[in-house]
């Protein structure tokens, strides 16, 4: 497994003040926070543009400014982005389809964040059968 510096993150959450603590805090980690959306289809047309700046996962609110995130999530697993929902919905809430990513509840805590983010990485970089 790599180290928490290696990680370069996507935060996908409308709420500003949240999306600002979280930021602070896996900067303060040393995660590298490449860019912050509101919104599914801004993450979307950001993602070349990240991919290029080595885009490696995403925490991501369940439902964004624009409704679902789950077509942003296709695009970032397409692209073999570790992914973790971080949301007020719960697991039950995911289809069947996204049911490997790892679901942090809201509030959440930063350590609560990091281990999943670890399990995502892991799963991401396990070898497919």
């Amino acid at each position: 497994m790599s180290s928490v510096e290696d990680v370069r993150i996507l935060i996908c959450e409308d709420e500003y003040l949240l999306a600002s603590g979280l930021t602070a805090d896996l900067e303060a980690l040393g995660v590298r926070v490449l860019g912050i959306v509101a919104r599914a289809a801004d993450g979307i047309a950001l993602l070349d543009e990240l991919s290029d700046a080595g885009l490696n996962a995403a925490i991501v609110d369940i439902r964004l400014l624009d409704g679902s995130a789950f077509p942003l999530v296709e695009r970032l697993r397409e692209k073999s982005v570790s992914v973790v929902f971080f949301s007020g919905y719960s697991a039950e809430d995911v289809p069947d389809r996204f049911s490997e990513i790892p679901v942090v509840t809201k509030p959440g805590h930063i350590d609560e964040l990091m281990s999943a983010l670890e399990v995502a990485r892991s799963q991401r970089a396990a070898p497919t059968a």
